[in-house]
Formats: structure tokens, sequence, C-alpha cells
């Protein structure tokens, strides 16, 4: 069945019918196709070598398209998760926001750079996502929901606990995973850490 569906996803094979190697109560043989206007949309990281026997198959049905990190639309991202319900007002937090979404762009460049990574390895606004929930959750239950805008760094530029939650959470993990094989791992790590818990020059 998976080899019929792939051979009907053709561009030139849409709307054929084909006869499957299975019978129907009625006995005859049952059949398959797959509507023109059906649009087949997916995502994949082309690191992830699970994936990989199917690769090829993949590749000559599909037209691809590469969507690397793009600082704007991270931001936006953030926006539409923050939602109504965060303690926190949108504005109050878009400065420090701004400030992580540049570090994150640095981040990235600084993963190019490395011998141990690569363009390749760069990351993208999922592992992102979270932010606004850390956020939320650091103040939700505080008396002072702080109204100064220092969310992720004090006025002392120390890195505050939805920041490290990100990086403990959500960005070390993957970045651990990707450099399992090197001797460097510790040293390369620390050096990304300090570029995503950077502090702003002005705050």
């Amino acid at each position: 069945m998976f080899g019929e569906a792939f051979t009907a996803a053709e561009r030139d094979k849409r709307g054929i019918v084909f006869d499957l190697f299975a019978e129907g109560e009625d006995g005859k043989p049952m059949t398959f196709s797959i509507p023109e206007n059906l649009y087949i949309i997916g995502t994949m990281n082309e690191i992830d070598q699970s994936v990989e026997a199917l690769d090829f198959a993949l590749r000559r049905r599909f037209f691809w398209f590469a969507t690397p990190y793009d600082q704007d639309e991270l931001f936006t991202i953030w926006e539409e998760h923050w939602g109504e319900k965060n303690v926190i007002k949108w504005g109050h937090a878009r400065g420090n926001l701004e400030a992580l979404a540049s570090n994150i762009t640095r981040l990235n460049k600084k993963i190019s750079e490395l011998p141990d990574l690569g363009s390749e390895y760069e990351l993208g606004a999922a592992v992102f996502i979270d932010l606004p929930y850390f956020i939320d959750r650091e103040w939700r239950y505080k008396k002072n929901k702080k109204r100064d805008g220092r969310y992720l760094w004090t006025s002392k530029s120390v890195v505050q606990t939805p920041l490290t939650s990100l990086w403990a959470l959500t960005v070390q993990p993957v970045l651990a995973q990707y450099l399992a094989g090197s001797d460097r791992r510790v040293e390369v790590l620390a050096e990304l850490r300090e570029v995503l818990f950077a502090a702003p020059k002005a705050q």
C-alpha cells in the first residue's frame, strides 16, 4: 500500500486509479488513487538519520524548500503564543524578547562556524517556541510582576529563570545530542550558552 501511495503521489499519476493486490468483499480488486487537488505538505530535519532510508524516494516526488531560522518569524511566533492569558503584557517584555531573538541569530551564526557542527545544525524556531510559557510560569504567582521589562536579565545582567529554563529544557538537550560524538562537547556547549545568555548592552 505504501509503495502504491508513493507512486500515486507523483504529479503525472494524480487521479489515476490503481488496482491493489487485495480483493474486496465482492471479490474484485480494491483500488486506490490520490486526488489531483490533494496537497501533501511535510517537514523534516535533514540531519535526522532515522529518515535517511526514505529520503531518496521522497525527494524526487516533492518540491523542497529550505526553512532556516528567521529572527522576525520567531518574534511573530512568540507574539502569537503569548496570548491573552500570559500574566506579563506583551509590550512590557518586547525589549527583552528582541534582544534574545538577536542572540539566537548570533547563536546560529556561531553554530554554523563551529567545525564540530555547521550550518545544517542551526536551530529553528521550534526550539525556542516555549519561551512565553517559561516567562508566564515564572511570574504568574509572584506579587511583584516586574513592570520594568527585565524578564530575562536583571539590571546587573544576571540571567533570569525563564532564560535558564529555555536553555536547560529545550536548547541544551538538542545541542548536546548534536555534539554527542565530539571531544569538545562540554567546551562547545559552554561557548554556545554564553552566546545565548549574553545580556543586551542597554537595559
